[in-house]
């Protein structure tokens, strides 16, 4: 009588790990008509691998054509004009060196298998074997997370920048080694900001190795990419700067006041903010602040007496990928960090903060701002602040939400155990 609830439970658990698989299947690398973010670095890289000019935004889209992609797709403004600087070029020129429809193929795929089977790996942290609710239900959770979906489906960098740093703090839970740094580098160096949160904590843990691999790599790629950026025209600076002066500018794709319903995408503070106070230099400076200090707390709560602990390891590398996701200008698909959270989450799933972790979390695995968008209801209410302010900005608040959950778990937590190795 007493197994049965639980072979009920393993086998609901172990349907919905198989649905949320397809899920990332579907709305992934099998999503048609897709991966166009991937289109500004690859063209970008194959104009750089020529020793032409990466960034004018004339003649992109013919250039774009000519690798292959069907005539029938087109990029909006921002999309064909490329802000990636020359490190991130040279790291995309392999895939530059084929057909843009066997380039996007090759990233989307890659990506999905790299993604699944870092879950594999952090899901055998979880508990002791497979058949574990606890295991299974991280598994279920990981495999669910929306924004992942829409990374890869949308051929964004980030999607590799996130799985590399997923890697890259994998083999650091276990050692002090550089490929971990090697990984973190290549991350790095093709997007920054959503890399720099695992380059901190590992200059938080003292990864010595890693972090001299990091630096070491980072400067070869570096120096490779400027020595190569040599042989092109010097008036590249120029073009590249105008392309970041277009994403920044009034109505451009960064830009948090636009008056436009894609700004909605980020997740960064300024935009609730902004909402709330129709002010740039408030919603600014108090997005600053408010990551700021949670960055304090953070560093407080999990640096007494330098004690990071086995168990809270994943604990502090979401929290603080997190809060890194606040105080710039970062979009939804980078909210793939929450696996982290989950992780401890699951493996602590008695404590009552984890249960609330994952309650918070559960606006991670839904593309809440694509539904409402899709239904016609953001349209019908986008004039209302409230609806903007909460249901439009709902990942913001569910972000804020674990981040507070999590250090006041930590807060209660005894200080001075014994160290991760």
């Amino acid at each position: 009588m007493n197994r049965t609830p639980k072979a009920a439970e393993l086998a609901l658990l172990a349907s919905l790990v198989v649905l949320a698989g397809a899920e990332l299947l579907i709305r992934g690398p099998m999503r048609q008509g897709k991966g166009q973010d991937l289109a500004a670095p690859y063209v970008s890289a194959l104009r750089f691998i020529h020793g032409q000019n990466p960034y004018p935004a004339d003649d992109f889209l013919n250039s774009w054509h000519r690798a292959g992609a069907p005539t029938s797709l087109t990029l909006d403004d921002s999309g064909q004009r490329p802000i990636y600087p020359p490190t991130t070029l040279l790291v995309v020129a392999p895939l530059a060196e084929l057909r843009w429809p066997s380039a996007v193929l090759l990233y989307m795929w890659a990506c999905t298998l790299s993604y699944a089977t870092l879950i594999w790996l952090l899901a055998r942290l979880v508990d002791d074997r497979w058949r574990s609710a606890k295991r299974l239900g991280f598994v279920a959770f990981a495999l669910g997370v929306a924004s992942v979906h829409t990374g890869i489906a949308l051929g964004n960098l980030s999607a590799a920048v996130f799985v590399l740093c997923g890697y890259a703090l994998y083999i650091s839970y276990f050692s002090d080694t550089a490929i971990s740094g090697i990984l973190l580098s290549i991350a790095f160096c093709v997007k920054p900001p959503a890399a720099i949160a695992a380059v901190l904590l590992h200059l938080f843990l003292r990864r010595t190795r890693a972090v001299l691999a990091f630096l070491g790599t980072s400067v070869v790629i570096a120096c490779t990419a400027a020595a190569l950026m040599l042989r092109v025209d010097p008036h590249w600076k120029a073009a590249y700067q105008d392309n970041l002066q277009s994403v920044l500018s009034r109505n451009g794709a960064a830009d948090f006041t636009a008056n436009n319903l894609a700004r909605f995408d980020a997740v960064n503070l300024q935009v609730p903010l902004y909402t709330l106070f129709h002010n740039v230099q408030v919603a600014n400076s108090l997005a600053l602040a408010i990551s700021g200090t949670l960055a304090i707390l953070w560093l407080i709560l999990f640096g007494r007496n330098r004690s990071i602990t086995t168990g809270s390891y994943w604990l502090a590398a979401g929290t603080l990928s997190l809060v890194a996701l606040l105080p710039v200008y970062q979009r939804s698909y980078n909210c793939g960090v929450i696996v982290f959270v989950a992780l401890w989450a699951f493996n602590e799933i008695h404590e009552v903060q984890a249960k609330a972790t994952l309650l918070a979390s559960l606006a991670f695995l839904l593309p809440g701002k694509a539904i409402l968008q899709d239904s016609g209801l953001a349209a019908e209410h986008s004039s209302s602040i409230l609806w903007n302010l909460l249901l439009m900005s709902q990942l913001t608040w569910s972000i804020i939400a674990v981040i507070a959950i999590c250090l006041s778990y930590k807060a209660r937590a005894p200080a001075g155990l014994a160290r991760v190795n």
